[in-house]
């Protein structure tokens, strides 16, 4: 078969696959959702309105990528072994999420850590970890696949917004545009922030809330403390102070074969850590493992081996 014939090919799946997902979305919405949820996603949605018209043309341009990973995400098994209509209908519910919440990362970057927990052996220990949530985005989502994978999903966050720090001031990072709302201190101040009960009321509308529990405070109080196994670790913090604290007490608690995502790859500061072999023998105990996508992607991911 000829290269083209293989790209018009596999365009023809992804157009497929969008009207699918748009014909189950609007002809059978009430599968998904009783008519409360309906009306709760309405609200949310008309109060996003705004925001969701100036960030078109960006969706647009995203558009062929999210596809492609709905369509990866959709069509690739795992040991649970999800029903094709039960995949969908997590897709469905993923961006109902995005649409009702401020959400930060692309619906590509959750498919992969979505997947990563499914993927979880039944027989594996250890828990699910997010650390940083803002709004609840990304913790609705990740409850929903933990709801399925019989997992506890343990978000740790301030909920005060970010500790005090002049990084992105002093140190940008070379792959943000200077201007950009990651390099305000006063959005990182202000604007960065998700009261507790915010994101407890996101994640009961639209995630799995009984999947979740919570630890508020700042990460060398809260996670100083913590000693449970841990299958999966989602990491969103922004600073490298942070990414710091999470890897130096997380990463030792990450089970072999588990997985460690950072939302933090386009930061320079952040991106240092993760590279310096010095901080991961002296603070974390661990030789430097090898990093998928780093300095490439903002979604960067550590498998620990046995090595590691």
């Amino acid at each position: 078969m000829k290269t083209e014939e293989i790209v018009s090919l596999s365009l023809k799946q992804l157009i497929a696959l969008f009207f699918m997902v748009f014909y189950f979305y609007y002809k059978r919405f009430y599968l998904l959702f009783l008519w409360d949820s309906v009306k709760k996603f309405i609200l949310s949605l008309r109060r996003r309105i705004p925001e969701l018209i100036s960030s078109f043309p960006y969706s647009i341009c995203i558009l062929p990528e999210e596809l492609s990973s709905a369509a990866l995400f959709l069509f690739n098994g795992s040991p649970r072994k999800l029903g094709f209509f039960r995949r969908l209908h997590l897709i469905a519910k993923f961006y109902i999420i995005s649409l009702s919440i401020h959400c930060l990362h692309r619906q590509s970057e959750m498919f992969r850590v979505a997947g990563a927990i499914l993927s979880i052996p039944s027989d594996a220990e250890g828990c699910v970890v997010e650390a940083g949530s803002y709004k609840g985005g990304s913790a609705a989502k990740l409850s929903l696949a933990c709801k399925i994978a019989g997992r506890e999903l343990v978000v740790f966050d301030s909920f005060e917004g970010f500790p005090e720090d002049d990084e992105f001031r002093d140190k940008p990072s070379r792959r943000i545009h200077a201007g950009s709302l990651a390099q305000r201190s006063d959005f990182f101040k202000n604007g960065m922030r998700g009261s507790l009960k915010e994101v407890k009321d996101n994640i009961e509308k639209f995630g799995s809330i009984e999947s979740c529990k919570f630890a508020q405070g700042w990460f060398k109080d809260t996670m100083s403390g913590f000693n449970g196994k841990i299958s999966v670790i989602y990491l969103d913090v922004d600073l490298a102070s942070s990414a710091k604290t999470c890897l130096k007490y997380l990463y030792p608690l990450l089970e072999e074969n588990g997985a460690l995502f950072s939302h933090d790859g386009a930061f320079q500061p952040v991106i240092d850590v993760f590279d310096d072999d010095r901080f991961w023998e002296n603070e974390v105990g661990f030789k430097k493992p090898a990093i998928e996508g780093l300095r490439k992607e903002k979604l960067v991911r550590i498998v620990k081996t046995a090595k590691a």
